[in-house]
């Protein structure tokens, strides 16, 4: 993984038996986990967009039911698909090398001509 930003391995912010390892969960109050889980059984679903809403800015994720639910219940814009996030919190595009179906990634201070 490229060094732009620090990684930093935060547990579980829900306790979920038969799901979470000791070692990486706490007890919190499980709202968001609630909420998201709903009736369904998608245990890692909730359990990822509980953590979102406990420790960052931003949910990403390529399910589109996750974001859909997310943003339902934050009531805001905070759920993004991978290529968004690219875009939008790292300042990365992809654009097409002409007609043919290669991708490259230009950031804001690219020199090169193609972006």
């Amino acid at each position: 993984m490229p060094d732009w930003f620090p990684v930093v391995m935060i547990p579980d912010s829900v306790f979920v038996v038969d799901h979470s390892r000791a070692d990486h969960a706490r007890v919190g109050d499980g709202a968001t986990y609630k909420a998201h889980k709903g009736r369904s059984r998608k245990v890692a679903d909730a359990v990822l967009a509980d953590a979102a809403d406990t420790d960052a800015d931003i949910f990403v994720t390529e399910d589109v039911r996750a974001r859909k639910w997310y943003d339902k219940l934050r009531g805001e814009n905070r759920a993004l698909d991978y290529s968004a996030f690219r875009g939008s919190v790292l300042g990365l595009v992809e654009r097409k090398l002409g007609d043919t179906d290669q991708l490259f990634t230009c950031d804001a201070d690219s020199k090169d001509e193609r972006c």
